[in-house]
């Protein structure tokens, strides 16, 4: 006999680029029938100085489950970076005991999604990485970011060929 029980699926956005590649991924899963989605928002969405991109997703339709608000810290740029990454950590976890997800998506290389990738592996649910492989022109500290989160996620979904080659030469 089948299971009757939906899966769901966490899905992860911290700002308004990503969201872009996400939206119909969300939108699919939204009306796939043997899949629920979950949506954690965080990050650049919740910025004013950013747009505030988290009405473009109410705006679209979508039920938002989690804000993560991240500390708005003062500290030197140095220590801003580590610092709302351990933040997010923390909160991203949180939510996720909450939500009890069967899978996580995320997509990219930011800082928040390294962080929400962090905390979804070590609570051992499978993760699925978008546009892993990909490789920022000039090398930033994106790269690294992403790499991390390829290394750290269960599942890749690379953009091209390219970066598929990349990802297998690393």
């Amino acid at each position: 006999m089948k299971s009757l029980h939906k899966k769901t699926i966490a899905i992860f956005t911290g700002n308004r680029a990503e969201y872009g590649l996400l939206y119909s991924l969300i939108d699919s899963i939204k009306n796939h029938k043997k899949l629920n989605y979950k949506l954690i928002v965080s990050g650049a969405h919740l910025e004013k100085k950013f747009g505030k991109t988290v009405d473009q997703i109410k705006k679209d339709g979508f039920k938002i489950t989690s804000l993560v608000k991240l500390k708005n810290t003062k500290s030197s740029k140095k220590l801003f970076t580590p610092l709302i990454i351990s933040d997010a950590i923390q909160k991203v976890a949180e939510e996720l005991n909450k939500i009890k997800p069967d899978a996580m998506i995320v997509n990219g290389d930011r800082y928040e999604t390294f962080a929400a990738v962090i905390a979804s592996s070590q609570m051992h649910i499978p993760t699925y990485h978008l546009e892993g492989g990909d490789i920022t022109l000039g090398g930033t500290l994106d790269d690294n970011a992403r790499h991390a989160i390829s290394k750290l996620s269960n599942i890749h979904f690379v953009t091209n060929r390219k970066s598929r080659e990349n990802l297998i030469n690393l």
